[in-house]
Formats: structure tokens, sequence, C-alpha cells
């Protein structure tokens, strides 16, 4: 026999916080709820006392769900203290709800004795099975008395049975799955974002084939009639809605509020978080593409908000038209209607979200080293960017090479037709050149050869801005390439030579020589979509060195220990005086070890999505030492908040794999499928 079906409505209602050793007067708290696997975001930060109770209220605490008469719905509910740099757990309560979903009120309170939550389950409808006997009363022999059998009354419900265009994370669909390549999510029979995380790619088709401008996803339902043995009347049909939720990717309590407030302003007011606010797709207005309802088969013809069920499969269908900015997210409902219904279990999806994917195309020359190609994805999910290493080969021969040129001109020049479409006898590698949505990533040795760098002075020197002006007499043994400049309260006590130690020094490519004096290139920083015109050029003075001041330096030659390339973005056009970024990287494997690979190539990724580097930003996490964006470099100090924007000392080589939240944003809101550098 058929399991009875519930809709069940689970409300939390309030929160109590109790004496707490950890709070120091009132905390600054703030709570997270999940219901059944949907969360309620964060709550807004108030300041409480112990022994205070705070009522839950709005639609983000209360959930209505779908389940079967066996089924059991987890809730968990966190406290958290709000500090500058890392939050602290006041504990976390894990319950079960099982049936028979009795409408009651209960109180939990927390492992930790920290906090008591109240929450209720009211509202339940219950469509009973169908028994296979029925009992009638029995009438004696020539009784006028009639016993009739009456059929409950029908109920339908409304379960999604196929959403083609939907991709759930950690799901590789593929019947084939090449080495060394990757595949982050994929289609699932049956799913329908239960678990919120479900993903809709912008510029594919459901087969997920490219096509530029076209994002959405066809979905199949079926009304199926409560208790089974029940029919549909004709004339049945689904009403569509779709709601707008809160964009979840602020809440967690390591995002960074002031990245939090770019990611999802509709839930801030100045720098107050108010809530985790529905409403706030397309924040800044970047979409092109307005979401909307169409006709997904000619058998079901949307008319107004309708289309017609299919009587005897209870089948329905329409098409879901999405936005175009990664990050904006929806929540489908389909409901049964019909002159004749009284009550119906309408059918819900969870979250949605529309996400940008790329597929790269992946070459390793041989004697280059293996790039760790299963953790780039994870630091761009921020981004709502699914990056998949599609293709891989290995190339031997006059492919595999043991620097891209003599010379940074020669370089330069292979590296760009290395990575364009293969010719008859040509150098390039590129097979998917101008095919839509591919990207193109070169596991290299080198850029140039190999070089050791000589110290042609360590000493004192006088800082004049761009200049370093070296003591009089000074001879330098070779040209120099490189000043390094070192702080120093660090250094104090320390005998020459001072250590290639990053921590201890920034450094200064010299542009010219004249005398004793070297001339330094500045440091440039800019805006993420500006990567022809910096908005600061940072010379010693910007840094905080008085004209005149004495600093302690290393001058040397040219070569590896001076200054190295590790990655490149060649490729690419210019269109009005503006450099559009081509899609393509090379990272050299030589030059670069350890967690430095990784962020290597990230940094040149995010170039591949149209983005200048050295934005001089921290990354989006929020944690007691935090770390810089990828895209600045090691050697340039991270800029504050004023304005203008000033360099912080000494916070060079910060650098982590995660960008930061101007980044982040620029790769939601920004349209691949225009680029003209990548000529899709």
């Amino acid at each position: 026999m058929a399991e009875s079906v519930y809709s069940v409505r689970i409300s939390l209602d309030s929160v109590t916080i109790h004496d707490d050793s950890d709070l120091i007067g009132a905390g600054e708290l703030y709570f997270i709820g999940n219901i059944g696997g949907h969360t309620t975001g964060r709550s807004p930060t108030r300041s409480l006392d112990s022994g205070t109770t705070v009522s839950l209220t709005g639609a983000v605490w209360v959930r209505e769900l779908q389940v079967a008469g066996s089924s059991s719905i987890p809730i968990t509910f966190e406290v958290w203290d709000e500090d500058t740099f890392d939050d602290e757990s006041l504990g976390r309560i894990s319950v079960a709800v099982n049936p028979p979903w009795e409408r009651h009120q209960y109180t939990t309170p927390a492992s930790s004795g920290k906090f008591t939550l109240r929450w209720s389950v009211s509202n339940t409808v219950a469509v009973p099975s169908l028994p296979s006997i029925s009992f009638v009363s029995r009438n004696y022999d020539g009784s006028s008395y009639v016993t009739t059998l009456v059929l409950p009354a029908m109920v339908p419900m409304v379960t999604f049975t196929e959403i083609l265009g939907l991709n759930k994370p950690a799901v590789d669909d593929r019947p084939v799955r090449p080495s060394g390549t990757t595949k982050n999510s994929g289609f699932q029979a049956g799913y329908f974002s239960q678990d919120d995380k479900g993903r809709i790619f912008t510029n594919r088709l459901p087969s997920g084939a490219w096509a530029k401008d076209q994002q959405y996803i066809d979905i199949t339902v079926q009304v199926v009639p409560l208790p089974p043995g029940t029919t549909l009347p004709g004339g049945v049909k689904v009403k569509w809605s779709f709601t707008d939720p809160d964009d979840p990717t602020n809440e967690p309590h390591n995002v960074h509020p002031d990245v939090g407030r770019l990611l999802d302003p509709n839930d801030y007011t100045g720098t107050t978080k108010t809530g985790a606010n529905a409403s706030d797709n397309n924040p800044r207005g970047k979409a092109t593409a307005t979401p909307h309802f169409d006709t997904a088969d000619p058998a079901f013809p949307l008319s107004g908000d309708e289309t017609p069920v299919e009587i005897a499969s209870g089948k329905s269908k329409v098409r879901f038209q999405v936005s175009d900015v990664a990050g904006d997210n929806f929540i489908v409902r389909a409901e049964a209607v019909h002159a004749s219904f009284l009550v119906t279990i309408p059918g819900e999806t969870g979250t949605m979200t529309v996400w940008d994917r790329i597929e790269i195309e992946y070459v390793k020359m041989h004697s280059a080293h293996e790039l760790p190609i299963a953790l780039i994805t994870s630091h761009y999910e921020m981004a709502c960017a699914q990056v998949d290493v599609s293709d891989k080969r290995v190339v031997t021969g006059t492919a595999n090479m043991a620097h891209m040129g003599a010379t940074e001109g020669a370089a330069y020049t292979k590296c760009e037709s290395y990575c364009t479409k293969p010719t008859a006898g040509g150098p390039g590698q590129f097979t998917h050149e101008g095919d839509g949505g591919w990207f193109f990533m070169v596991a290299a040795r080198r850029f140039i050869p190999a070089a050791t760098a000589t110290i042609l002075y360590e000493g004192s020197a006088e800082a004049q801005n761009d200049i370093v002006r070296l003591p009089t007499g000074t001879v330098l043994a070779a040209a120099p390439a490189v000043v390094r400049v070192f702080d120093s309260t660090k250094i104090a006590g320390m005998s020459p030579p001072l250590p290639n130690n990053r921590d201890l020094h920034i450094k200064f490519r010299v542009a010219s020589r004249t005398g004793r004096d070297l001339r330094i290139a500045t440091h440039d920083f800019h805006a993420v979509d500006n990567p022809d015109v910096s908005f600061l050029d940072a010379h010693l003075g910007t840094y905080g060195f008085a004209m005149g001041s004495s600093i302690r330096v290393q001058v040397l030659s040219a070569g590896d220990d001076a200054l190295v390339t590790a990655g490149i973005s060649p490729g690419g056009t210019s269109v009005g005086g503006r450099h559009y970024f081509g899609g393509k990287l090379l990272v050299f494997t030589d030059v670069t070890t350890g967690p430095e690979v990784l962020i290597t190539l990230c940094h040149e990724l995010c170039h591949a999505f149209d983005n200048a580097h050295k934005c001089g930003n921290w990354d989006w996490e929020r944690k007691p030492s935090r770390t810089a964006c990828c895209m600045n470099y090691w050697f340039q100090f991270v800029l504050d908040d004023s304005t203008p924007r000033r360099p912080m000392a000494w916070t060079q080589n910060r650098e982590s794999p995660n960008m930061c939240g101007p980044h982040i944003v620029s790769i939601r809101d920004y349209h691949l499928e225009d680029n003209p550098g990548l000529g899709w």
C-alpha cells in the first residue's frame, strides 16, 4: 500500500539567550537556521543581553515541505557572536522532526547551554493512502437500507519529475570521463534543487551545448491524484509562478561584511545588515535577459501563467527563461488548478541559481609539472562560475619546450602563437580557439631561460620618491634590474646578506640608472575593469618612505631571484583603446612551487574572465589574519579603503587563491559572450 503524503509547515519561533561567560555585557549576536535543507540566511546582528528572548518573524523562518509518511525533516539552528576578525559560535542545535507530524510547539536547548530555541509544527495537511479493503455496515435480508461506498475527496499533488538544464553539484554526467579532466556539476534524474544548490548556466542549452544568449530550463511536473485510485477531472491545468529568494552567498559567518555588502546590497542599510532579504536579483543592473515562462512543448502551450495537464499521465511542461547575471536565483512553484479542487498540494523547487560555465582545454608540456586542476573551481564558486577542465592532452616534441623564448620579446611572441588554433607546421595548440565557452590553459616550464641574480649592492640608500639614491662612490658590477627595500623593524640585528624572504621586503623594477640614482618603476594599481589605466602609481613616498630618509636595500642583477614570470595571459584584442583578454593562460611550473602554483593559476584565470590585476584588495574571507586577492602581486602593499586609497605598510606577501569582492561581482556581472577578445 502506498504511503500517506503530508504537507508540513515548520517555523522557527523564538530564541532565548542564557547566561554566557563569553559575553561581556551584551553580545553582538546573529542567528542562522536550516529547515529540511533550506537555509534561513543570516539574521540581522543585535545587541543582546543574557536572558533576552528574540521573536523570529518573517518568511525565512518558515518552511512548508511535502513529505512522505516515513520521512524525517532535519532542523539546525546556530547562534554566532560577531567579532571584528572572527565570529565565535555559541552553539548549534540539530534535531529531526518525525511523523506523525503532530501540531505542537517544541522547546530545544543547545547542548552548550547558551541558548534555547522554540519551534513549531503546524498546518499539517495529510492525504492518507487509499485502503485496499473498505468496511460497510451489514444489513439483514430484505432490508431497504442502502450503504453507498464513496471515494474520499481527491487532492492533487504536484511533483517535479524532470528539469532539463538544471545541474547538481558534484555530479559528473558524462558517459565517458577522460583522465585528467573535471566536470563539477551535471544532470541528475529527479533533482529539483532540493539542496538549494542547483545551477542553471548562462549561454548553455539544457543539453550543455554552448548557445549565445540562451539560458533556460525545461520543467516537467506530474499532477498526482491522492489518495491513489482517484482520478483527475478533465481540464486540469498547472499554474506557474516564480520568486526571487535571498542570495545566500553573503550569509556565512566567514564572509567579510565589506564583501557581503557588494555581493548582496539588498541585505544592508548602510553598513548594517538588516536580514536575508528576497527580491535581490540583478543587484547592479547588468542583466540583459528578463526571467519569464515560455512554452516548452507544443502539447503544453502556455496561456498566461498556465499549461494544460495530460490527464492520462498527469504531466505538464513549461520552459523557464532566466536572467543572465550569475548569482541571480529563483524558486519555481507549480500548482494544479480546477474549479472542483478544495485542497491542493503545490510543488516547489529549491533555490536554483544562475551560473557561468567555462570549459578549459588543458595542454601540459610533458616535462612541466602538473597543475592542480581539481582545486580551481572551489575558488570561483563565490563568483558563481563553474570551471571545468573538459579536454586535456600531454604534448611532446617541439611543443614541449624548456622555455618559451631566449628573450622576453621572443617569449611573448611564442606564447601568443602557441595559444592559437593549430595549423600545418605551426606552433598553435588551442584546438578550440573561437569555440563558444572554451578557454585555454598551458602548464609550461619557463618563460625565459633560468638565470642567477647577483646582489650588486647591499646597504643603506636614500629614498627620493621614485628614485633610490645609492651612496657616493657605489660601483655596480652589472646592470641593476631590481631593488629590494627591507622592513627595518624585521631585519634589526641581521647580518648581510639579508635573506630572500618575502615577509621582509618589497621590490621595484629598475627603469633606468643615472649615476648613483636608480629610477624605479612604480607599483601600479587598477580598478578590476580597467587593465589599461591605473588609479594609483605608488613609489617610495606613497609607501611611507619620507623624502631623504634612509632605507636598507639590495640591488640585484637580472635573474630568477630578482624578478621572474610565473604566469602570463597572452592573446586578446584592443578595441577603442581598451584591451580585452583572450581567455588564454600559461603557468610556468619550473618557477612556481607549493601554494604559489594555485595562486598563479587562479590569478591568470581571472584575467581570462577579462579582469585587471593589482587591485590592492583583501580577498573575500574574514579571518584573524586576512589574506589578499589572488590578483595582487606579492611585492605590492594592500590598499586601505580611504578616499583616495592608500597603501598599508608592510602588507605584502599576503596572496591567496581567493578573489576580492570587486573581482567576484565583476565576474558575476560580466557577459563573456560579448567579449571581443574571446572571439566567440
